[in-house]
């Protein structure tokens, strides 16, 4: 086991490329540089060859009552009970170096795992069920596994001038408006402009703004997308209350699933469904929005079969 100093450049990309193997972008460096009012530190561990086995991203931010940690969507690798013991062991040093008094972590791990050792000092966060659909295949099998409603609106959305547009940071003003639009509308907490600026810089190509617009060019939806590895996420969305009849959210959904598939990408991650087994929740309205497409509920702290 080793901590990882993110300063030396071998390391850094070292780091970064075995996250890419999991398509876990919250647990490469490049998010630690997003996180700016966090540290950061990573936890290695490596098979007698020297080559990496597990990884762990640690995020730490000092609080008036000690430091919290936090590992998003980590630790990644091998998992079995002696990789497990070394990387506490690495956590558990990180913890008195840094006079933590939590540790927090997501990992998409099995349940039988973590129920036979998680501590109870371990807690997560992020929600325990995302959508993934898997779209290594011909997009019209992928496209022939979402509800027929919805490839009537994705044709009208065609038929009634909207369009499909892939940018990078110079969309970012027309994004951020239809984002805060949104947050606005649904009551919930809104990032800067500058956090999506950090996210563009940290992850360059890989990180796209996508639009749809109408026949007059005006952006109705807007989403930020990262590919990293085979996995593509959908992170953030946006919407205009304008002109809902056009169905751009529908046709940005497609068309940001044709484009990860063409890119090389087998996963389409929709992100987390909160609460979705409740009626009532919005967490329930987007699992049925973004299920409509064909992905399926996954516990995230299981394997992905």
């Amino acid at each position: 086991m080793e901590i990882t100093d993110f300063s030396d450049k071998k390391a850094f990309a070292e780091f970064d490329e075995f996250a890419r193997k999991f398509g876990e972008f919250t647990q490469s460096p490049r998010w630690a540089s997003v996180k700016r009012r966090w540290q950061s530190a990573g936890v290695v561990v490596r098979n007698p060859d020297g080559a990496v086995t597990a990884e762990c991203l640690v995020l730490i931010r000092k609080t008036p009552f000690g430091s919290l940690m936090y590992s998003p969507r980590g630790f990644i690798g091998e998992y079995s009970s002696e990789v497990w013991a070394e990387m506490l062991s690495g956590i558990e040093e990180l913890s008195r170096k840094y006079h933590a008094v939590e540790f927090i972590f997501d990992p998409r791990q099995s349940a039988d795992f973590l129920k036979k050792y998680k501590r109870d000092d371990i807690k997560s966060v992020q929600p325990k069920e995302n959508v993934i659909l898997r779209i290594a295949k011909p997009f019209s099998e992928i496209e022939r596994g979402f509800k027929s409603d919805y490839r009537n609106r994705i044709r009208k959305a065609v038929k009634r001038g909207v369009r499909f547009e892939v940018h990078g940071k110079e969309a970012l003003d027309e994004f951020y408006e239809l984002y805060a639009e949104t947050g606005r509308r649904g009551k919930f907490p809104v990032r800067s402009k500058e956090y999506f600026s950090a996210i563009l810089r940290a992850f360059g190509c890989e990180c796209k703004i996508f639009l749809c617009r109408n026949s007059d060019g005006k952006a109705l939806s807007g989403a930020v997308g990262i590919a990293f590895g085979t996995r593509f996420t959908y992170v953030y969305g946006g919407s205009s209350s304008a002109q809902r009849n056009l169905y751009p959210n529908y046709l940005m959904q497609s068309e940001m699933i044709k484009f990860a598939r063409n890119i090389g990408c087998a996963e389409y991650d929709f992100g987390g469904i909160p609460d979705y087994k409740n009626e009532n929740s919005a967490g329930y309205r987007l699992w049925r929005f973004k299920s409509g497409f064909g992905g399926k509920s996954r516990n995230t702290t299981g394997n992905l079969p």
